[in-house]
């Protein structure tokens, strides 16, 4: 809860890619899951990202870049692509989503920009998506069982971006030491 309370407060005050991303940072040092993942830059998962957005163009490639934080009551992400231009959708929601559940997200339930421009961080746009559609399902990939998210994020007139990534599900009987 101080998690959301404190990401809140840093939106308050910042805006832009760079501000968030250093908020989700101090946000996971005060929040810390080892279980989940082990350091703000390492992908802890794999997908694609596609769509049309300001700065970006219109792309559809693998993501370059897959972060995902789980909690009980949400989760955090940040997710990039890197060729000709530079996508990063970012941020988070306080949802518990089951699997098979779809939610969709006001501008006021989700914390979650896009940024884009002509190299990583290079972010010539920068704007909170207005909705944000979120599924949560469970695939079986190559005889494992992953946890796939798609995340559809609209910036209205500015266009669409649409995330599909998948992480391992974690296994409940791993000792967390």
């Amino acid at each position: 809860m101080y998690r959301i309370a404190f990401a809140a407060l840093v939106a308050s005050f910042a805006t832009g890619c760079t501000p968030l991303v250093g908020a989700l940072v101090a946000i996971e040092l005060l929040d810390r899951d080892p279980v989940y993942y082990d350091d703000f830059a390492e992908s802890n998962a794999e997908g694609t990202m596609r769509g049309d957005i300001p700065e970006g163009g219109t792309f559809d490639r693998q993501l370059t870049r897959a972060t995902i934080w789980n909690y009980d009551q949400g989760l955090d992400f940040d997710l990039h692509t890197t060729a000709e231009t530079w996508v990063m959708l970012t941020g988070g929601f306080s949802a518990d989503l089951e699997d098979g559940e779809t939610v969709v997200l006001g501008p006021d339930e989700h914390w979650i920009i896009g940024c884009s421009g002509p190299s990583e961080y290079d972010a010539m746009y920068d704007q909170p998506a207005e909705e944000v559609e979120i599924t949560r399902e469970l695939v079986e990939i190559e005889g494992e069982t992953m946890i796939q998210l798609t995340i559809e994020a609209s910036f209205g007139p500015d266009g669409t971006v649409t995330a599909v990534v998948v992480q391992p599900q974690p296994n409940p009987d791993e000792d967390d030491a």
